[in-house]
């Protein structure tokens, strides 16, 4: 979808927004450290890599699981959940959603 930006006389491509929503189970090593440390390791390169890549998004967790949602182009939060599944610190990674957006819930 194409918008024209009157004032600006630019055209810009808005690409749709989609929100992929996953649980798996939570595999941190306890030879690696406390699961705060570790989890304090992930959410700072994440956020990092999510900002680069305009996703946004929410995780949660506890000493079994984690949940997270992950909002952004279709193709790019598709990319990041296969690297995801391949990530040993996640067990039976399970889809739960995958649906267009209009609007991010997440502003990260």
């Amino acid at each position: 979808m194409f918008q024209n930006f009157a004032s600006t006389q630019k055209w810009e491509l808005i690409l749709p927004l989609s929100r992929l929503v996953y649980f798996s189970e939570n595999q941190l090593d306890p030879k690696k450290g406390s699961a705060l440390s570790q989890l304090s390791d992930i959410l700072s390169a994440s956020n990092r890599n999510n900002k680069l890549a305009n996703i946004t998004g929410a995780l949660v967790f506890d000493d079994f699981w984690f949940i997270q949602v992950l909002e952004g182009e279709r193709d790019v939060i598709l990319k990041t959940f296969e690297r995801l599944k391949d990530d040993d610190r996640h067990a039976n990674i399970s889809l739960v959603e995958l649906i267009d957006i209009n609007a991010r819930m997440f502003g990260n």
